[in-house]
């Protein structure tokens, strides 16, 4: 697998090599396109920033470590300030983070998550999880208890439920997200079931 990433610079070596006219053009093609395309998306990049600067929702979103200006967007326009949740677990159920039951009589095992809710907010979620152990002390040490027990993918989704439900109890009492907050911080400190 090759781990070369994209950039203006690479893109000058290539235009650079020795090829045939026919490829020589493909190549310019679209190397053009994608200049576009990256040009195109920074200006939308550029204006979901604006905009979050202007939405209460967004700046609630946005103090919690990992999230930023798209993420920010895209959890505001699919859970909103989260009123519509009357608990965590329709939250839960509702982002799919919820874990499959499985019953027979008197014996009920939980499974993995039941994806039943919108892949896109699982995705943003999971990449949130990743960048927001980086920053934020408490969240890597529930990372890691839950991890050693049930193993990566586990903790990751219980990592996802405490930070959802974490944003929730924010617009819930008003208070912005404390990253790396003391130990007795409720917001970190509420139950949130790991799957």
């Amino acid at each position: 697998m090759d781990d070369t990433k994209i950039c203006k610079t690479w893109l000058k070596k290539i235009q650079h090599l020795e090829l045939c006219e026919e490829m020589k053009y493909s190549v310019n093609l679209f190397i053009q396109i994608w200049l576009d395309l990256d040009s195109k998306i920074k200006e939308i990049l550029k204006k979901l920033g604006e905009q979050a600067k202007k939405d209460s929702i967004d700046i609630m979103y946005r103090t919690v470590p990992g999230v930023g200006a798209l993420s920010a967007r895209i959890l505001a326009n699919e859970l909103g300030d989260m009123s519509n949740f009357h608990n965590e677990k329709g939250l839960f159920g509702y982002t799919g983070l919820t874990p499959s039951e499985y019953s027979s009589g008197e014996h009920k095992s939980l499974g993995s998550i039941s994806r039943q809710g919108k892949a896109l907010l699982r995705m943003i979620l999971v990449q949130i999880d990743w960048r927001s152990i980086k920053q934020d002390r408490r969240l890597l040490e529930i990372y890691e208890r839950i991890s050693k027990k049930a193993g990566k993918k586990r903790a990751v989704v219980a990592i996802a439920r405490k930070i959802i439900g974490c944003i929730r109890a924010c617009f819930k009492t008003g208070e912005l997200w404390r990253p790396n907050a003391p130990a007795n911080n409720e917001l970190l400190n509420m139950k949130v079931d790991a799957c």
